[in-house]
């Protein structure tokens, strides 16, 4: 994996992230694509699936952090803030 060096993350876990993030973007882009009604239900799966993500990340981040780099750090911290923004947003809308 090309970005193993620059973060520090083991080549398992990222590969895991990374696709996991792939499959959460198939899913929004389909139910973008293919819903019209009742949507809703669909959004507030995957900004729990988001949720849960960033708990992982973080989780990953703690057990991993002697293994990472500083731009390591900084890059997953900033995709949990990223996607709990999301997620946020996410919410706002069910809830209107």
């Amino acid at each position: 994996m090309p970005f193993q060096d620059f973060f520090g993350m083991p080549k398992d876990i990222l590969t895991f992230l990374s696709l996991s993030a792939l499959a959460f973007a198939i899913y929004s882009f389909c139910c973008y694509f293919f819903l019209e009604r009742n949507w809703k239900p669909f959004l507030f799966g995957i900004s729990i699936a988001n949720f849960f993500y960033c708990c992982l990340t973080l989780s990953l981040v703690y057990f991993c952090f002697a293994e990472l780099t500083g731009l390591g750090v900084t890059y997953f911290m900033v995709e949990v803030l990223v996607v709990m923004g999301l997620v946020i947003v996410e919410w706002k809308l069910i809830k209107s």
